[in-house]
């Protein structure tokens, strides 16, 4: 920090002697408490009128801050994901999605590469790169409305996550030798936003899923 920043945490500091102790986090080791403490000072330095202080700012101010405590505090600091960005992901997993549904609280899209996956009697989507592992015909929206995307559903329920973040999907990662045998791949991602998860993936039978693969 230069000289003008550091007269501004020290002044802020001086009239909030609790501030450190009872606004920000000692030890945070979540994103969201991480996340919290960047905001915290960040505040500091909007209220000096010294907005948009960069992260490596915001960062060693929670050192300054932190060593300044009796005894010193580890003040942690994230920052977090640019709104607008966020904004713009939740748009196109909107605007790519093939069917939703709503799952206990989590808002569930089939993306629209579903098509290489489905029978084309049964066509999902509307994005086609390459065939991939295909369901039977009788594999339909309604099919996947009642198994698939509860899955996917469930498996975001039970992320941890913070405003903006988002998880990936992978192959291997989220499957489920419960839909029938063999399993089923799963290839999507969650974004959290505004206290909501919105889940978008694609899914496909195993090699060896006699009951769902057709080809």
């Amino acid at each position: 920090m230069n000289q003008a920043q550091t007269k501004a945490v020290n002044d802020y500091l001086a009239k909030n002697t609790t501030f450190a102790t009872s606004k920000l986090h000692n030890n945070a080791n979540t994103a969201a408490l991480k996340r919290a403490n960047y905001a915290a000072i960040k505040a500091i330095f909007d209220g000096a009128k010294m907005p948009n202080m960069g992260k490596l700012i915001i960062e060693e101010a929670a050192k300054y801050i932190g060593n300044k405590q009796t005894p010193k505090l580890t003040i942690n600091v994230e920052q977090p994901p640019d709104p607008v960005m966020v904004a713009n992901k939740l748009k196109l997993m909107l605007d790519d999605a093939a069917i939703t549904i709503e799952h206990q609280g989590v808002t569930v899209m089939i993306d629209c590469d579903q098509k290489k996956h489905q029978h084309p009697d049964s066509p999902i989507g509307t994005r086609q790169t390459s065939a991939g592992n295909q369901f039977y015909d009788w594999v339909d929206a309604d099919w996947h409305q009642e198994n698939t995307m509860v899955h996917a559903g469930n498996w975001a329920r039970l992320l941890d996550m913070a405003e903006g973040d988002m998880v990936e999907m992978k192959q291997g990662v989220a499957r489920t030798d419960d839909l029938w045998t063999g399993g089923i791949h799963f290839e999507g991602k969650c974004l959290f936003t505004n206290n909501k998860k919105y889940v978008a993936f694609h899914c496909y039978p195993a090699d060896n899923n006699k009951a769902l693969r057709w080809r």
